[in-house]
Parts: structure tokens; sequence; C-alpha cells
């Protein structure tokens, strides 16, 4: 299964073929953690602190940062999003409220063309 996320939704994919067209209104967390990640993702640090407060440390080969959800919404259930880098995002550890944790993992990451990826407003179709 594939997961791509967009702007506004989460679209699941199975052998190319969509399975799944969720609203990222439906789905708070995901909505938070895409704003995160964008912003992660493009460097912008002043957006983080701005919107979550965050403090980054490390250095620009190994940093990290943690954005606290605890009070940013009851409906959200994620305590913090620990963001861990270095060229690229590495990995995310999810704390829960209720006290699990998950990690996100992203491997094999480099950087190539647009025209190799698609556009970030639409997901690609084939595998």
């Amino acid at each position: 299964m594939k997961l791509t996320m967009t702007e506004d939704r989460v679209v699941a994919t199975v052998s190319g073929k969509e399975m799944t067209r969720l609203p990222l209104s439906q789905m708070p967390v995901v909505l938070q953690l895409r704003r995160v990640l964008t912003a992660s993702l493009a460097g912008d640090w002043d957006g983080l602190k701005n919107e979550f407060g965050i403090t980054p440390s490390g250095t620009s080969e190994a940093w990290q940062f943690v954005v606290d959800l605890t009070d940013k919404s009851e409906v959200i259930p994620v305590k913090t999003f620990l963001v861990i880098g270095s060229k690229f995002v590495d990995r995310i550890e999810i704390a829960r409220k209720n006290g699990d944790r998950e990690t996100i993992v992203f491997d094999g990451q480099a950087t190539r063309p647009v025209d190799e990826v698609g556009s970030p407003g639409e997901p690609r179709t084939s595998e």
C-alpha cells in the first residue's frame, strides 16, 4: 500500500489502484503532521517556531526538535512529535496522550527533479 499526502487529502493506492481518498479536514493528527513535515522538509524553522514554538537543537548534520501539541487541541490524541534529521528528515517519533508511541522512518531518500516525482498537488499513479 502506498499513502500519498497532498495539500488537502490522503490517498491510499494498492498496485496503482486508488483504494481510499480522505480529506485532511477529517484527520486532525495527519493535518498537524503534514504541517510539521512540510515546514521541516522546506527548512522553515521560523514557521515552525511561530506555529509550534519549537527550538531546534544539534548541528546541520544531526538535528532534532520537539513539536508539543499537548495544549493545541482536545481532539488531537498526540502529545508530541519528535522530528530527527540530518540531510533530510530521518524519522518522526510520535508520543500519544494515552502513552502509546509510533515511529515513522524515512528511508532511501534522495532529491530528484519534480518531473520524475510528480507535482506536489497530484499523487503519482504509478507504483
